[in-house]
């Protein structure tokens, strides 16, 4: 039961710090600089998708060992970051399962992944001549 509260709460604290420190940067910190407005939405998207990352590998993390590596970490806030990157294609189209749906999926794959073998012990070598 413990788990699932951790997860929970994690979950809960990582959405509503993205959408923050979205509208932080794209209200505030961004405003009057030099950047084109294009830009400056993918900037706030891939900001707000690591941070979100970030909290959702803590939380996880805080229950299972064997993701209390700085490479699980790197891993899952560099795909938050990435599918962040979807935040423009949400503005334009005013469906933000554009950018949710995708980065879920790929957060969660990032965390699964690091629970196999390691994916940082991965032979990429043997993979890529199969």
């Amino acid at each position: 039961m413990r788990t699932v509260a951790i997860a929970v709460a994690a979950t809960w604290i990582a959405w509503e710090a993205a959408v923050n420190v979205g509208l932080q940067l794209d209200q505030r910190w961004l405003v009057g600089t030099a950047l084109p407005d294009g830009l400056k939405s993918y900037v706030t998207g891939s900001a707000a998708g690591g941070i979100g990352a970030l909290l959702t590998w803590l939380g996880a993390a805080a229950t299972t060992p064997t993701l209390r590596q700085a490479s699980t970490a790197g891993l899952v806030v560099s795909t938050g970051a990435l599918f962040g990157l979807l935040l423009p294609a949400t503005n334009q189209y005013d469906y933000p399962a554009i950018l949710l749906l995708p980065w879920q999926a790929a957060v969660a794959a990032s965390l699964g992944l690091s629970l196999t073998a390691g994916w940082s012990r991965l032979d990429l070598s043997r993979a890529t001549r199969a």
